[in-house]
């Protein structure tokens, strides 16, 4: 692709409203661990947004974004110079994750390259997606995956049926109190938690007594209105597509 085929777009800040809007889900992908093999199965399904250096690991799993955006610090020409729209966020107050999630609107993001690699990078994604929670509510959800984890970032309360016996763990971004938890190993309720004080993190989904099949349904409700991270393993990622 040559440089005149190239729309490229130049910015100091990120505009207010969004530049890129998807009926669709899509598929973010920055420069940490990616898992390629769950990246194949939704990068050939929707639209990839390449963040930054994330368009190294796009262009070598033999993908292809339809979408740059970052400050363009980390990218390599190779991985940028088969992507026909990019947008460059010079201003470096803002992760590059931070900068495409002001580009792009979508009713759903699943974010790969986020985690592992950096730990300031894992950091800056949870508050990201702390960000998108508060702002957005219910209306756009974010997950970010990679070979570890499944994150979800969620207010009030979470719901979701998931395999028996699978590890779990809440982090409250902040002091909150759970009022009701269902399907946990270790009940949280009523249990007062928040960073620096008490995390009780770890917990995993129960396994019923008698041998029953099926998923279980697992709930977790707060007290107020600050996000909580649910961290799950890679295993049930599945669950997370609908």
């Amino acid at each position: 692709m040559t440089a005149d085929q190239t729309d490229i777009m130049e910015f100091e800040y990120a505009p207010e409203d969004p530049l890129a809007v998807y009926q669709t889900p899509v598929v973010m992908v920055g420069g940490g661990d990616v898992d390629l093999e769950r990246l194949n199965i939704l990068g050939r399904k929707y639209p990839i947004i390449a963040v930054d250096s994330g368009a190294n690991a796009i262009h070598d799993a033999g993908l292809e974004a339809g979408l740059l955006v970052g400050d363009f610090d980390s990218v390599r020409p190779s991985g940028r110079d088969h992507i026909r729209r990019q947008i460059r966020i010079r201003e470096q107050y803002s992760t590059d994750f931070e900068k495409a999630l002001k580009i792009v609107d979508a009713p759903k993001i699943f974010a790969f390259g986020f985690l592992g690699k950096r730990f300031d990078h894992s950091l800056g994604a949870l508050h990201a997606l702390a960000a998108n929670t508060i702002s957005h509510g219910d209306q756009r959800d974010i997950i970010l995956l990679d070979s570890h984890d499944v994150v979800v970032m969620r207010q009030h309360i979470f719901q979701k049926t998931l395999p028996q016996g699978i590890r779990l763990s809440l982090w409250s971004m902040l002091p909150q109190r759970f009022t009701k938890t269902k399907g946990l190993v270790w009940p949280m309720d009523g249990l007062e938690v928040g960073t620096g004080f008490n995390l009780a993190l770890c917990n995993q989904v129960i396994i019923p007594p008698e041998e029953t099949a099926g998923d279980i349904d697992v709930e977790a409700h707060v007290d107020n209105d600050a996000p909580f991270a649910v961290l799950v393993a890679p295993e049930a990622w599945t669950y997370f597509l609908d």
